[in-house]
């Protein structure tokens, strides 16, 4: 028997931990949302204002095909120092990653059999999407104009970007769907870069110099995410009081 799903955390594929590891079987749950609404006062009931995705969760199954009852314990254990959290890839969404948390560890009973069953479940909460492992790219260089990016997906994802000072810079927008960044004293000498993203555990925004945050540097008027649509073009219009190479990213994400 061979392994019949393919899945990998971080890289390493949890087949690959021992050959007797055959895994049998990937299911995702429905994702748990959250939902906003408000009265609707020309009818009984309530309206829909917004809809947030709170976790998605995938359950692993795989069974040990070992006869050694000790080396097949030895191996299960093994596969619990392997899940542990970060970036979970499944054989059928190629291209495409999940940063998880192991929430629920396989159950070793002590007459473990070979033909036991065991599952591992993981589950997203931070960004409870699936993304593009490479995104989608696009670049500007000079001190006013626009650019496109295409994103993948089927859901909106945010606006990253590496803005490379090729002169002091002080002041910059970043412009794309009727929303902006605006900044002023970034201080920017030639050469520096400004970093907008998110980490990855957290997706707890960053807007840097270098190891220094520049979000103190955002004007009040800036939005606080650049949205990107799916699989459409998106303009970027980029404006600088000094020359910049810019390069933005797009992550797609999947509903």
């Amino acid at each position: 028997m061979i392994t019949r799903c393919m899945c990998a955390l971080n890289g390493q594929g949890l087949q690959d931990i021992d050959p007797t590891i055959i895994v049998t079987d990937i299911q995702e749950s429905v994702p748990l949302s959250a939902f906003s609404t408000a009265a609707n006062v020309r009818r009984d009931g309530t309206r829909l204002l917004r809809t947030r995705r709170q976790s998605l969760s995938v359950r692993i199954t795989f069974e040990i095909h070992e006869y050694d009852p000790a080396r097949r314990k030895a191996v299960a254990v093994r596969v619990c120092d392997w899940a542990r959290e970060g970036f979970l890839t499944v054989g059928d969404r190629p291209g495409q990653r999940l940063y998880a948390v192991c929430d629920s560890l396989p159950v070793i009973p002590s007459a473990l059999r070979w033909t036991d069953r065991l599952t591992v479940e993981f589950t997203a909460f931070a960004l409870p999407y699936w993304q593009d492992v490479s995104p989608a790219r696009a670049a500007f260089q000079g001190t006013a104009g626009k650019t496109v990016l295409i994103p993948g997906g089927t859901a909106p994802c945010f606006l990253e970007a590496e803005i490379e000072a090729e002169g002091p810079v002080n002041g910059l927008t970043v412009a794309v769907n009727g929303s902006m960044f605006r900044f002023t004293g970034l201080a920017l000498q030639r050469g520096e870069k400004l970093e907008i993203g998110y980490e990855d555990k957290t997706q707890r925004q960053f807007m840097r110099i270098g190891g220094r945050s520049v979000l103190m540097c955002r004007a009040a008027d800036s939005a606080d995410d650049l949205t990107l649509l799916p699989r459409t073009r998106n303009e970027i219009a980029v404006t600088a009081d000094g020359p910049v190479n810019a390069r933005f990213f797009g992550r797609g994400l999947y509903r």
